[in-house]
């Protein structure tokens, strides 16, 4: 994934930030080479396991940034596919925002809460 990467971020870019990709491929093409050749190193030198902190810490930030970007674009897509089926019903966007979005956020505290009780946890006082 880190070699393949920076034609994701460069695909985030351009339709997030309007910036045109083909202005700058020189930079593409660079960053593809600069991560080609780090996670050639990295497969060479024993994987990350074996990697000292100071060559770590940059991969993993940069593994953060590029996870950031994929929750941002995915989530702006949902929010615009969920709009997208309030205007369809003919639900004002306040209302969609106050129960369906809502609703969508709690499901990850329902799903752990579920599964706490389930195991015997429930009492959390």
């Amino acid at each position: 994934s880190l070699s393949i990467s920076p034609i994701w971020v460069a695909f985030y870019l351009s339709t997030q930030m309007d910036i045109a990709v083909s202005d700058h491929l020189h930079f593409l093409s660079a960053a593809c080479a600069i991560s080609v050749l780090a996670g050639a190193l990295i497969i060479r030198h024993g994987g990350v396991e074996s990697l000292s902190l100071w060559a770590t810490i940059p991969v993993a930030l940069y593994g953060f940034v590029v996870a950031a970007t994929w929750i941002d674009y995915i989530g702006a897509h949902l929010v615009r596919l969920l709009a997208f089926f309030g205007a369809i019903c003919r639900i004002p966007n306040p209302v969609m925002g106050l129960t369906v979005l809502a609703w969508g956020n709690s499901m990850g505290d329902l799903s752990t809460n579920v599964t706490m009780a389930r195991k015997g946890l429930g009492n959390m006082g």
